[in-house]
Formats: structure tokens, sequence, C-alpha cells
């Protein structure tokens, strides 16, 4: 079975430590966390199967991010 790639992105790191810890005992190859999508250009090159955005971020919106990270990774769920 193929592991999959899972890109989460919130603004509170204990929840980014522990849902990472958590998914990387499951079928998922890896789960990058970041803050924002200042850090975009960072993982552009990487392929995510599923993204995960917290929809209430201090400095910008997931709503935004979700349409900019669409953009990026157009395959993506």
């Amino acid at each position: 079975m193929n592991k999959k790639n899972i890109l989460i992105i919130d603004d509170d790191d204990l929840f980014l430590e522990s849902i990472s810890l958590e998914i990387n005992d499951t079928d998922f190859l890896s789960a990058l966390t970041i803050n924002g999508s200042k850090e975009f250009e960072s993982i552009k090159d990487y392929f995510f199967d599923f993204i995960l955005i917290d929809l209430r971020l201090k400095n910008e919106t997931g709503l935004n991010l979700i349409q900019e990270a669409k953009s990026i990774w157009p395959n993506s769920l």
C-alpha cells in the first residue's frame, strides 16, 4: 500500500505537534506542518495527497490558504 503525504496548516504549535505524532503512526508517509502561506514557497515542489487547513488562523484566513494551496497543488484533496 502506498503511503500518503499530508500537509497540515495551523497556527497552534501544540496542536501541530500532537496531530503530527498521531498521523505519523498511521498509513501516512509524512505529516508536514506549517503556520501559514509564507512557508508555501519552501515546500511548493513537494506533493501532498491531503491538505488540512485551519480556517481560523491569527494572521490570515484558512479560506484564502485553501485557494493558494489549490493553485500550488491542484490534485490534492
